[in-house]
């Protein structure tokens, strides 16, 4: 029961970080900017933003749990709504939404792989 609420816990704060990142980077990358500059600002501008909320979700879920899928987030939804500069901001969110469930999804899997599953069961 207790490992469904974090798990919970986790998808929303990925998704909401993705979410927000999405937008920010949304409002700030416009088509005049050249492609590979906006992917790599895109990477650094979501990963110095996804730091504080990291830190501030991980207060409550343990930082363990929060701090790479939320940074892998950053990195990917700064990145990927930079590079689709002019998207609409719902149309950010709901990318940087699904990213970041993707990406918590990718950090669930290989913890698994590489021997997680030994810590849960």
């Amino acid at each position: 029961m207790m490992r469904a609420v974090y798990l919970l816990g986790d998808i929303v704060a990925n998704s909401l970080a993705g979410a927000l990142i999405g937008v920010l980077a949304s409002l700030v990358f416009t088509p005049a900017w050249p492609h590979w500059l906006a992917m790599v600002a895109g990477m650094f501008g979501g990963m110095a933003l996804a730091m504080p909320l990291a830190v501030g979700i991980g207060m409550v879920l343990g930082a363990f749990e929060v701090m790479l899928p939320v940074m892998l987030t950053g990195m990917l939804s700064g990145m990927f709504v930079a590079m689709q500069a002019g998207q609409e901001l719902g149309a950010a969110a709901v990318s940087g939404a699904a990213l970041g469930v993707a990406a918590l999804g990718f950090c669930y899997v290989m913890d698994g792989v590489l021997g997680g599953e030994k810590r849960y069961g």
